[in-house]
């Protein structure tokens, strides 16, 4: 009876030990841990937070709004520099007309001189009568050279006046901060009401595309893998029912050899060298983050 018994139980211990080995087929490769390509968002301009939209573990688009620096200072500078440009405008306008005048002035004088001159030759005019009708000449056209030089001093002006608009426009574009890339917050680092300055970051997100991770195989192993090849990631879940595997593509393969991670506790295995091995994989449904643990199989 003990006999049959005991014979039982080694049959049902090789189901099951037959069982697992089925559920798990292939060969296992190693440990790793999910990582993933992360961006630093930073505040481009000075000034205090007045909204941050995303909270960590949220999900964004390239592109998206997430977080708006104050804009009124920025704001108030361009109003100032648009009402500026319309004084210019003014002023424009008045120096056009005084160049009009001047040139007006400047050719009748012109005409009068050109007319005295062979008068005066003659005797039919004096001297004194050229003399004078020159100097108001020469004086005209002074005038009408530094209204010129003023005008083009306006112009200078006024260009300035519009490049300081355009930066005024970018710097309130620069406000919206806008995620780099499409994937999750990782870390939020200020909340709205915080000041911030150009550079300090505001998000950490992980591009939900770039999900790698390194694990190490001995010289032997390293033989039967290619660029290319497909491994299995496999996640630890609840139960086993609950146990996931996702399939992972091997993008890099290192060329010298490195001493095993200190992870590796058994002496014989630290000992050894081995190389470090990196596949990609997909996040589907957002099952592999990051400094989650898996297990690569092939």
């Amino acid at each position: 009876m003990k006999l049959s018994m005991t014979l039982c139980g080694l049959a049902l211990s090789g189901i099951l030990l037959a069982g697992c080995q089925k559920a798990e087929k292939g060969t296992f490769l190693g440990s790793a841990v999910i990582e993933v390509e992360t961006y630093q968002v930073p505040a481009l301009v000075q000034g205090p937070l007045t909204s941050v939209l995303k909270q960590e573990g949220d999900s964004v688009s390239s592109g998206e709004w997430i977080a708006q620096v104050d804009t009124v200072p920025y704001a108030l500078q361009y109003s100032e520099a648009k009402s500026g440009i319309a004084g210019f405008d003014a002023s424009y306008a008045s120096k056009s007309g005084e160049i009009s005048s001047l040139q007006a002035e400047t050719h009748g004088l012109d005409q009068e001189s050109n007319r005295i001159a062979p008068l005066s030759q003659s005797g039919a005019a004096t001297e004194q009568q050229l003399d004078r009708i020159t100097s108001s000449k020469d004086a005209a056209h002074y005038r009408l050279n530094a209204a010129r030089s003023s005008i083009r001093g306006l112009d200078a002006q006024k260009q300035a006046l519009h490049y300081r608009i355009e930066f005024l426009q970018a710097q309130l574009q620069r406000c919206n901060v806008l995620s780099p890339v499409s994937g999750i917050v990782l870390t939020r680092y200020r909340n709205a009401g915080e000041s911030v300055n150009p550079g300090q970051s505001i998000f950490e997100i992980g591009r939900r595309d770039s999900v790698h991770l390194d694990f190490f195989v001995p010289q032997a192993s390293l033989t039967s893998l290619r660029l290319g090849d497909t491994v299995r990631l496999r996640v630890e879940g609840e139960t086993k029912a609950d146990t996931k595997h996702v399939p992972a593509v091997i993008r890099f393969i290192s060329s010298e050899a490195e001493f095993t991670p200190k992870n590796i506790q058994t002496r014989e295995s630290r000992s050894e060298l081995v190389f470090r091995v990196r596949a990609q994989a997909s996040s589907r449904e957002g099952l592999l983050k990051r400094g989650l643990p898996v297990e690569v199989w092939r």
